[in-house]
């Protein structure tokens, strides 16, 4: 039998790419459609989490150093691998991602919550290797191996951070990453040097073209840096 070439069924799947539903019936159909499907459906995972089958994916993701950010003393279900690594196909993880976990672990306390959305940041920094947008939306400290490995990343244009963050760690990320273009930093309180020192990182920036900040921050030292570049 005669099928349609892989890219005529991709801009027909993509434009079902919100109707859930459908796109679970045509992955099921042949083994073609599957391929093609399975990227659209995870492209942009975090939309769904009214799922709690798709954070079981997400948690049975995670390998053994991504485990041992969240505390030894919780063990996590024993999940099935997945036949699929689905993040691998995720460009965008938003902050629906936070809200479902607290959804699937609401019995737990805000500690162990907050491990676990940071073992899950990680998780995708590692296997989303078309990852482009991520917002990181939570109240605990985010460890820093997320910090190190935001700025080894190569692939994110767009960065969300609604949290406070240390004046060193945002300088960091905004020394060292060389493809985010644009930042938002939510919710920061940084000192006086600290300020200075974000300042002084935004005008050796060649990269960013946007640039969103909200919180107890100097305007008038980053706007002075903004308008010497």
């Amino acid at each position: 039998m005669n099928t349609l070439p892989n890219e005529c069924l991709f801009d027909i799947f993509n434009n079902l790419r919100t109707d859930y539903g459908s796109l679970f019936s045509c992955l099921i159909l042949s083994r073609q459609w599957c391929r093609i499907v399975v990227p659209l459906l995870w492209s942009e995972p975090t939309v769904r989490f009214s799922s709690l089958s798709i954070t079981s994916v997400f948690l049975s993701t995670l390998n053994d150093e991504e485990q041992a950010m969240i505390p030894f003393e919780t063990i996590l279900p024993n999940y099935v691998k997945p036949l699929f690594e689905y993040t691998s196909f995720t460009i965008s993880v938003g902050d629906r991602l936070y809200d479902g976990i607290d959804y699937y672990f609401s019995e737990e306390n805000t500690f162990f919550k907050n491990a676990v959305k940071c073992s899950l940041i990680s998780m995708f920094l590692r296997t989303s290797k078309i990852l482009k947008n991520l917002s990181i939306k939570f109240n605990g400290i985010i460890q820093d191996k997320i910090i190190k490995d935001l700025c080894r990343n190569t692939t994110i244009v767009s960065l969300n951070i609604d949290k406070k963050l240390f004046s060193s760690e945002v300088i960091e990320i905004i020394n060292e990453n060389v493809t985010i273009t644009s930042l938002k930093l939510l919710g920061n309180h940084l000192s006086f040097e600290g300020n200075c020192e974000l300042a002084e990182a935004l005008c050796m920036n060649t990269t960013l073209t946007s640039l969103v900040l909200f919180g107890d921050l100097r305007l008038d030292i980053l706007a002075k840096a903004i308008c010497k570049k």
